[in-house]
């Protein structure tokens, strides 16, 4: 008879409030006139509850949310992390919105990074790679991409071609972001570049960032595969 897993059960719940609040809270958000406003304060009050219910169960360790293991050289430095967060400001820096939607927009940016790697590559990779790690690696990095498709129909204004693009090398992004936390044992260096990418979009040049999309995904693709490549067989000094 198979055990029920109740965690991984939560972490679909939680997926989902994620996914149904945050859509409501932009639309509430545009409807005061307020770009992100409500949206933001639904982005804390997930954030909290999620920390909340890790730290009662006492699942803090196990869900990455510790110091990393082992010495920075070891992960060279997290440089490759260090150019995929920048990517948004390679082609300059552009006010994109009034300063309160700009300063909202990006506070979300910050907590959707930290959300999202609590619950993909925390809880549900980990909840699980219990019962098959192969598939756990792939189910939750193909999740997480294909997750963005959402931004066609939110409002976002995404255009078809960057958004597919963005499904894309979210999905080669996840997988190294799932390969580093299973390294390292902590998702504390995906939330930071997960988070600083996101908020960094608040202010990039979206006119110079559309025309060379689809080198900048590739260039964040072939990263990603190498660092995981790198990741993979590179041996944990002790």
């Amino acid at each position: 008879m198979k055990i029920k897993n109740k965690e991984l059960d939560m972490t679909i719940v939680f997926i989902v409030i994620y996914v149904v609040g945050m859509s409501l809270g932009d639309n509430l958000s545009r409807m005061i006139g307020v770009e992100k406003f409500i949206t933001v304060i639904v982005s804390i009050l997930i954030t909290i509850f999620l920390f909340l219910y890790i730290k009662r169960k006492d699942l803090m360790e196990k869900y990455g949310l510790k110091r990393v293991e082992g010495k920075s050289r070891e992960y060279l430095y997290f440089i490759p992390l260090i150019l995929i967060s920048s990517v948004n400001i390679w082609f300059g820096v552009k006010m994109n919105m009034p300063i309160m939607g700009s300063i909202f927009y990006a506070f979300t940016m910050i907590f959707a990074g930290i959300i999202e790697e609590i619950l993909f590559r925390g809880m549900l990779y980990k909840e699980m790679a219990e019962s098959n790690e192969k598939s756990a690696m792939i189910v939750s990095s193909l999740l997480f991409g294909v997750g963005h498709i959402v931004n066609l129909f939110n409002g976002s204004g995404a255009e078809l071609v960057a958004n597919m693009c963005q499904v894309v090398y979210a999905i080669s992004v996840g997988f190294m972001f799932v390969v580093l936390f299973k390294k390292c044992g902590s998702i504390i260096p995906c939330i930071i570049t997960h988070s600083l990418l996101n908020a960094l979009s608040t202010f990039n040049n979206e006119e110079m960032a559309n025309r060379f999309i689809i080198p900048v995904s590739l260039f964040m693709v072939v990263v990603s595969v190498l660092y995981s490549i790198y990741l993979s067989i590179k041996k944990t000094e002790v």
